[in-house]
């Protein structure tokens, strides 16, 4: 029986998709996040703006192609973690924002 080993895991077609993956994962987490401190609904001032709104990002990850529940998980968020009344269209326009990410 003969082994084979894949010594360049560079070459690896599974190994490159995972990367794509990554990259992607990447970019989507950095758009969402600009979109986030965009909107900075605590008003969050200098370097911390950037590292604000970073916990919530997985979840809306999660929920990028059900904008039905992004709204809620938004509206949910904005009340009862921050303590915020945002209007329903403020939420939904963040909402549609990071829906229309592809």
């Amino acid at each position: 029986m003969i082994l084979w080993v894949n010594l360049n895991p560079a070459a690896d077609p599974a190994t490159t998709k995972k990367k794509e993956e990554m990259k992607d994962d990447t970019s989507i987490y950095n758009l969402i996040n600009s979109i986030l401190t965009s909107w900075n609904p605590l008003s969050v001032e200098g370097p911390a703006l950037s590292d604000e709104y970073t916990g919530i990002i997985p979840s809306l990850i999660k929920l990028k192609k059900d904008y039905s529940a992004m709204v809620l998980f938004l509206k949910n968020i904005t009340e009862q973690h921050y303590g915020l009344d945002c209007t329903d269209d403020e939420i939904k326009n963040v909402a549609q924002k990071i829906y229309a990410i592809h």
